[in-house]
């Protein structure tokens, strides 16, 4: 546990410090890639699925779990990606940033 900490805690900090990564409007977590086993539960705990589609969006109060010798990949809509080692856990509170720049109008 204290090993993945390690891995983590870096990309949270590192997260705080750079523009985009903290605000006010819903973050997109994406699910990218997959090996071995996993599951995935609600804030409840109860079990929602072992199989996730690839490039599904993961909401606010889900549990990931990794099994032995396993992983996962998210990427964050703002750019930053992460990786679940095998017996890990990532519980999504939320996620939210600030907006890129202005939004463009196309005529």
């Amino acid at each position: 546990m204290i090993r993945h900490l390690v891995y983590i805690l870096p990309l949270f900090f590192f997260g705080l410090l750079t523009k985009g990564q903290v605000g006010e409007n819903p973050g997109a977590i994406i699910f990218l890639s997959e090996k071995g086993s996993y599951e995935v539960r609600n804030a409840d705990g109860n079990l929602l699925t072992k199989n996730l589609k690839l490039g599904s969006v993961l909401r606010d109060g889900l549990i990931i779990k990794t099994g032995p010798k396993s992983e996962i990949s998210v990427l964050f809509s703002n750019g930053l990606t992460a990786s679940i080692l095998s017996n890990s856990s990532l519980r999504i509170s939320s996620f939210k940033q600030n907006c890129f720049g202005p939004l463009l109008k196309m005529s």
